[in-house]
């Protein structure tokens, strides 16, 4: 399941990146599409996993979803205090390519609800 869920949000992910780098004319700002988007790729592959490791462990413990939180928000909040230091990379595409990751959450839910709607509907 958690496999599936991942493959389907990158490909979402993976698609809006590209029509989005065929729009962008510069090369810096592509580069900067592609690297928040590859960043908020990797941090959602690592909470999935993460998350389900804690859902499926048999001692049910505080102290790993709070250091998961913790560690994520605190890398997040460094990468993005660094990015507006660095000439190499525009800070408004960065963002942008972050932001492309809950919009391919959101298509890869609806899809997986309209799917499995049609599936439930072949099997009556």
């Amino acid at each position: 399941m958690a496999l599936r869920v991942i493959g389907v949000v990158g490909a979402f992910q993976f698609l809006f990146t590209v029509l989005l780098a065929l729009v962008l004319s510069q090369q810096q700002k592509i580069n900067s599409v592609f690297l928040g988007s590859g960043l908020s790729m990797v941090n959602f592959i690592l909470l999935v996993y993460l998350w389900k490791v804690i859902f499926q462990s048999p001692k049910k413990s505080v102290a790993l979803p709070l250091f998961l939180i913790v560690i994520k928000y605190a890398i997040l909040i460094w990468v993005f205090m660094q990015i507006p230091r660095e000439k190499s990379l525009d800070a408004f595409e960065f963002a942008i390519g972050v932001l492309l990751n809950p919009a391919a959450v959101i298509c890869a839910g609806f899809c997986n609800k309209f799917f499995r709607k049609q599936s439930f509907e072949n099997k009556k």
